[in-house]
This record gives structure tokens, C-alpha cells and sequence, in this order.
């Protein structure tokens, strides 16, 4: 039978291909029903002379050939229909089939060694994690010293991590196969973790070899300037500074690169497919990383503004105001010198020493100084320019000032208070002035600065000279110096004691400033917060602000209704003694020079000491009474705004004698009222001055009887402490 089905697919079969697609018109069904007989017809012939013959099996394969089954709709009879044999299409069976169980067959061998590459994989795993477990040790260990400041030694980490984590990456790589083991969460985890590690590892070694750059930068700076500023022929053959932080910069962008992409490699690990002990170092790991990317890519937006100040595209000129802190002002201290500095591709290409009378006897014109100022002097000039308590307005008018009395156009203003020289002098060494019998330390170059400027010393024509000599043995012991470091951190401690201020006219690069918190700026409270700030300005015309002390005692009294006052009690002290007058004497003596008149001894320090105050409080406080010392006559008081701050002052003075103790005492009443329906919240912000040491500081709270405290930030036992910024945080709740 098979062998006729055979013949009826050779006779049938073009007729079947041209019948079975084929569908009837909707509109002739009969031609359809006609077909199907006449292929039922004919299916049931072929069968019926089938069965009379005997047939030898055209196969004797393992394996059936293709057929295709049809059935008769009329007897619903099966009919298989074979393909055709003959030489030519067994030798075609043959071959497929062969290829077919090959095709088996290698399958079957692949799927084994991928179970074995898997099942190695898996006895492996823990050697590639040990392995990348010391890379990640390696690279905490970078991270630690990086920390430290010891970039040459993370510099070697960083690298050694980077070479683990590459060689552990590629014993991995013959685990990747795509397919079913590249599913694997532990494999992917162990992966994705490696190459993190590995990116971190070159984002770090790339941060260490720029970093090395501005940790060192008292050295390069030096090293460019070196040779200039000693008149010596410089090299040519060496990068300029600014060229070697524009590479930083380059490195700095490609480690955040790398850092980013490594923090999307770390989001698709796993951590539950590790190992416990592995597991424990990735948490610090992830950590680790957004903070350092968020360090660096800080870094990357500040580095245009320090290209700038190095002069990069164009030079830089600085204004650099050397205050005298021994005559208190807003921003520190007297306005007596001044430095112009010109930078060109981190070279000083100017830096001229200039007596600020100089310039004020250049200007003519008479300019109305603000009222505190006014009491010092009939016309307003560069050497009272800072007369704000917020150093960007005042380094502005000191700019204007220069400006307009002939002098240069600047883009940068530096104030320098004269305290942050014996800083300095301390780690540099001491000075060695050629005019001098003995050397200027770190406790005695600012009285004999004082004493030979005043005493006119070296003539009247040039008093100053002796600064102008004492800038150039501190320059030259900078440019020689064995401990930039040791310099570094005197000039970030200065930074943070506001013994050195910064602002530029340059927008970008006063925000640099301005997240350095280098330019000091009034805090501005909202309009529910109490405010204070006590301005100390020197009208003695001495020097004895180096001898005071302040104390602040502040009270608040809150009713029943919310309202609230205030009481401020203002202690100065004067401690120069007898002891101060010896010991100036002696190391005059030391020094070959006339001992103190008593004129110059008032005028170097123990002199009465008076100052105008200016005390910052809320806009529209109302001041309600004042008195003084036992038995001094009440301060005379002016109420005033300042437009500049919004911020109300009280303007009055306060004298006190050598050896003596003046105090002073206001009360006021703030502008706005607690809600207490039922709590409301209390809050103090207080503003220190700036240069004015020791400056100390105590507040209480106290209650109507009606009234009691929820929550306090404030001591129970008030203090006097070293005066805060900001204070605040008693919350008031009515009975």
C-alpha cells in the first residue's frame, strides 16, 4: 500500500497542490462540493488497487521520513502521503540524516562542557572573589591615604587595585558565553563588581596623579615664581603651571567618567548573590563612590574659576589689603598698605608694595562717609573703605576707591589682617631684616612694625619703609621654604579665622569664594528670627584693640502675648598692664632702639581705648532704654538702617581706660511676636566681627509664668562661650 501511496503522491499530488489551497467563490459553493467528491473519488480508486499488491519496505532507517496526512471527508480514511525515493533523494536523506545526528551529537558535547565550564566557574568563583576582595582592600587602602593627603603612596594603590581587578576580570572573561551561564546573577554580580572596582581603581589613580598638583601648589607656585621673582633667567622647557592644571583638569573629567560608569556597574550587582564576608565590604564601597563623585565633579566646576586667578587666558590683577588688627574695623582691622599683584599663567608678573596715603593724597574730591566714619575723618577714602561688616561690599568700595584716586583696575580683592603674619612667620622662620639688630619672630614683629613706622624711625618722608623691607625677607624666606605644607595649613587655619578675606568682581570666581566661605557675609534672618551683631570701629587713634576683650551677654523676655525683648549687656575690658610696658621696653633694649615715650606708649596700646558700635538687630527694632557703668552717664544712642544689610543698628561709643572694665546695657523690643496657638518656636542668629578676639558670648531665655518650654538647643546655665555663628531653637508653648 505504501508503495501505491507512493504512485498516487506522483499522479495526485500536482492535483492535490493545485485543489487544497484553493477556496471556493462565495458565490459558487457547488464548484466546491463537486471537487470534494471528485477527490474522495479518487483517493478511494487508488486505495482499493493498493491493497491488491504486496510491497518491500522502502526504508529500513531508525527514523520515519516526512509524510503528510490527509483524510478522506467522505470515509474518513487516513492517507499518508511519502516523498518520492529514488538515488538521488536517498543520498539527500542520508547525508541530512547523518548531519542531524552530528548536529545532535554536538549539541549533546556542548551542553556538557558547558556544565563543566559552569561547574568550574562555580569552584572558581571563590578565587576570583579572594582575589577581588584584595583588590578592594587595595583601593580602601588608596581611598584612606587619599584622605591624608598621602596621594604618592594612594597614587601606588590605586594602580595596584586597578592591576587586580583587570586580572580578575580576564580569568573571568572565559565564563562569559553567552548563553545561559551569562544569566547567571552570581557571575553578572561578580562581574559587574570587578569592573566597578576597576574603574574606581583608574578614576582614583587618575585623581591621585592631579591631586598631587593642588595639594602641592605652595611648592609649584613657588618653583614657577622662584626664579622670577629672584631675577633669575627662568626655564622654558617646563609646562606653566596653568598648563599643568589644565591637564588636572583633563584627568579630574575622565575620572568622573569613570566613577559614573562604575556607579552603574555597581546598581546591577547583586548583593545578595555574594558571599557574606564580600558582601560586608560593598556597602562602604557604593558609599565611598558618591562621595568622591560628588568631591570631584565639585572640583571639576571650581577649577575654571582657579585657572582664572592663576591668570590663565588673561592675567589677573589682586588688590591685597593689609589690615592692621591692633585698630579694629568691620572687616578686621586698619586699611594702612597695600599690595598690587599682577598673575600671568601662574608667574607673578607684578607685586608693588604701596602706602595707602599714597593714593588717598591722590583724591581730591570730597566723598560723604557714612555716619561711624564720618567721626574719624571730614572725607572719605581708601583707607576707611571698609567700613561694612559684609566684606564683599566693602572689598568693592575699597576697588572703587583705588579706581578713582588714579590707581589700577583690579579684578580681585584679598584682605590680609596682620595676626595671620605670625602665623605664618611661625612656620617660615624668622625674618632677617639687614637694618635690624635681631631677627623678627612670630611674637614680636608686630609691636616693632608698629613702634618704627610710628616713631617715624627710618624719616618721614618714607615711615614705611620698613614694611616694604619685611615684605621682601618674607618673600624671600617663602621662595626657600622646606615646609610648604607646614605654610598650607597656617593659610587654610587663616581661612577659617577669617584672618584672610576674599572677593572678586569675576562672577565665577566669587562663587568659588562664596562655597569656600572666604568672602564673610552677614547671615540675613527671616522675619520671625532675632538677629544680633556688635560692629566695633577704633576712633582712638591707637592701637590698643590688641589689649581688649567684649563680652555679650544677651537676655530675651517673652510674654504672655508672644511678644519679645530683648536686653544686651556689652562688657569691654582693657588689659594692658605695667608688665606689657616692661616687656616692650626690654625687647627694645634687644634691639638697639630708644625705649617707650609715654605719648608712644598711649599710641602703641595703653592708651584709652574708644570705639563706635554698631549693634545689627532686626529690621525696625524699637529701642526702649540704656544705661551704662555705675556712675557713667547713660550712652547717647542713634537709631539707623542700613539698606545694604536690612538690617536696623544702634549707633553709640563705648570708652574704656587702661586697666579698667566699661559696660554698657540696652533693651529693645523685636518687631514680631510668637504664635502661640498652641507653640511657637524662638530662634537666635548671631554674626561674630571679624579679627575682634576674644570675643565671648551668653543668652537666656526667660518665660511669663503663663508660658513654659516644650524642646531647648539652649544651655540651662548660661555661659559665656566663645561666640557662635548661629543659635537657635527653644520652642515655647503656652500653659
Amino acid at each position: 500500500m505504501r508503495y501505491k501511496v507512493q504512485d498516487i503522491i506522483k499522479t495526485a499530488r500536482p492535483e492535490f497542490l493545485r485543489l487544497k489551497p484553493q477556496k471556493p467563490a462565495p458565490e459558487s459553493p457547488a464548484a466546491a462540493h463537486m471537487l470534494e467528491n471528485r477527490l474522495n473519488l479518487r483517493l478511494a480508486s487508488l486505495s482499493a488497487k493498493a491493497t491488491k499488491r504486496q510491497h518491500r519496505p522502502l526504508w529500513n532507517r531508525t527514523t520515519k521520513p516526512h509524510v503528510e496526512t490527509i483524510i478522506s471527508s467522505k470515509n474518513k480514511q487516513n492517507f499518508h502521503l511519502v516523498p518520492e525515493r529514488n538515488s538521488r533523494t536517498d543520498r539527500s536523506h542520508r547525508y541530512g540524516s547523518v548531519m542531524r545526528v552530528g548536529g545532535f551529537g554536538l549539541l549533546i558535547i556542548f551542553m556538557i562542557n558547558l556544565a563543566n565550564i559552569f561547574a568550574a566557574g562555580l569552584d572558581f568563583r571563590g578565587h576570583l572573589i579572594g582575589q577581588a576582595a584584595e583588590g578592594l582592600g587595595s583601593l580602601q587602602s588608596a581611598v584612606s591615604q587619599a584622605d591624608q593627603l598621602k596621594l604618592s603612596e594612594a597614587a601606588g594603590e590605586f594602580e595596584k587595585a586597578q592591576q587586580t581587578f583587570e586580572q580578575t576580570k580576564e580569568q573571568l572573561s572565559f565564563l562569559q558565553t553567552g548563553n545561559q551561564l551569562a544569566s547567571s546573577k552570581n557571575i553578572n554580580s561578580v562581574n559587574n563588581l570587578l569592573e566597578a572596582g576597576q574603574e574606581v581603581s583608574t578614576a582614583g589613580q587618575l585623581f591621585s596623579e592631579s591631586g598631587q598638583d593642588l595639594i602641592n601648589w605652595p611648592e609649584l607656585f613657588i618653583q614657577a615664581n622662584r626664579d622670577v621673582l629672584l631675577k633669575q633667567k627662568p626655564a622654558t622647557d617646563q609646562p606653566s603651571l596653568t598648563a599643568r592644571l589644565n591637564q588636572d583638569l583633563q584627568k579630574v573629567s575622565q575620572a568622573i567618567d569613570h566613577l559614573q560608569k562604575a556607579q552603574e556597574l555597581l546598581k546591577e550587582v547583586d548583593i545578595n548573590t555574594l558571599p557574606a564576608n564580600y558582601r560586608e565590604k560593598f556597602a562602604p564601597l557604593s558609599a565611598k563612590l558618591d562621595s568622591i563623585l560628588a568631591l570631584l565633579t565639585e572640583q571639576r566646576e571650581h577649577f575654571p574659576a582657579i585657572l582664572k586667578l592663576l591668570g590663565d587666558r588673561y592675567p589677573h590683577s589682586y588688590l591685597i589689603l593689609l589690615q592692621n588688627d591692633t585698630e579694629a574695623r568691620p572687616t578686621g582691622g586698619f586699611i594702612g598698605s597695600l599690595l598690587l599683584v599682577d598673575v600671568n599663567d601662574g608667574l607673578i608678573t607684578r607685586a608693588e608694595f604701596k602706602d595707602v596715603y599714597s593714593y588717598d593724597g591722590q583724591l581730591s574730591e570730597n566723598i560723604p562717609a557714612p555716619e561711624d566714619i564720618a567721626q574719624i575723618t571730614d572725607n572719605w577714602r581708601l583707607r576707611d573703605s571698609n567700613y561694612s561688616p559684609d566684606f564683599a561690599i566693602s572689598a568693592e568700595k575699597a576697588a572703587w576707591f583705588l579706581q578713582k584716586s588714579k590707581g589700577p583696575s583690579v579684578d580681585t580683592v584679598i584682605a590680609v589682617n596682620q595676626s595671620i603674619i605670625a602665623d605664618l612667620i611661625a612656620e617660615l622662620g624668622p625674618l632677617k631684616i639687614p637694618e635690624l639688630k635681631s631677627n623678627l619672630t612670630s611674637t614680636n614683629f608686630q609691636f616693632l612694625l608698629s613702634y618704627l613706622v610710628e616713631t617715624k624711625y627710618y624719616g618721614a618722608e618714607n615711615p614705611k619703609i620698613i614694611l616694604s623691607k619685611t615684605i621682601d625677607a618674607f618673600k624671600e624666606k617663602l621662595l626657600h621654604t622646606d615646609n610648604p605644607k607646614g605654610l598650607l595649613r597656617s593659610i587654610i587655619t587663616g581661612f577659617s579665622q577669617q584672618k584672610i578675606l576674599f572677593y572678586s568682581r569675576d562672577a565665577q570666581i566669587q562663587k568659588l569664594f562664596a562655597d569656600f566661605h572666604l568672602t564673610p557675609r552677614p547671615q540675613t534672618p527671616t522675619a520671625n528670627e532675632d538677629y544680633l551683631q556688635v560692629i566695633a570701629t577704633s576712633i582712638g587713634g591707637n592701637k590698643s584693640d590688641l589689649f581688649m576683650s567684649q563680652d555679650l551677654n544677651h537676655k530675651t523676655y517673652i510674654d504672655a502675648d508672644g511678644n519679645i525683648y530683648d536686653e544686651l549687656t556689652i562688657t569691654r575690658e582693657h588689659h594692658f598692664t605695667q608688665a606689657d610696658l616692661d616687656r616692650w621696653n626690654n625687647l627694645l633694649r634687644k634691639f638697639e632702639l630708644p625705649t617707650l615715650s609715654d605719648d608712644m606708649a598711649r599710641l602703641l596700646g595703653s592708651g584709652d581705648n574708644l570705639v563706635n558700635l554698631k549693634i545689627y538687630l532686626p529690621f525696625d527694632s524699637q529701642l526702649l532704654e540704656s544705661s551704662s557703668s555705675p556712675g557713667a552717664k547713660a550712652p547717647a544712642i542713634s537709631i539707623r538702617h542700613d539698606p545694604e544689610l536690612q538690617k536696623t543698628y544702634f549707633l553709640t561709643q563705648m570708652h574704656t581706660q587702661s586697666g579698667e572694665i566699661s559696660t554698657m546695657t540696652i533693651r529693645y523690643k523685636l518687631p514680631f511676636q510668637l504664635k502661640l496657638l498652641p507653640a511657637d518656636i524662638y530662634r537666635l542668629v548671631v554674626d561674630k566681627q571679624i579679627g575682634l578676639v576674644p570675643n565671648r558670648f551668653s543668652h537666656q531665655t526667660i518665660l511669663n509664668p503663663l508660658l513654659s518650654t516644650l524642646r531647648s538647643n539652649f544651655s540651662e546655665n548660661p555661659q559665656l562661650m566663645p561666640l557662635p555663628n548661629t543659635l537657635e531653637g527653644i520652642q515655647v508653648i503656652a500653659k
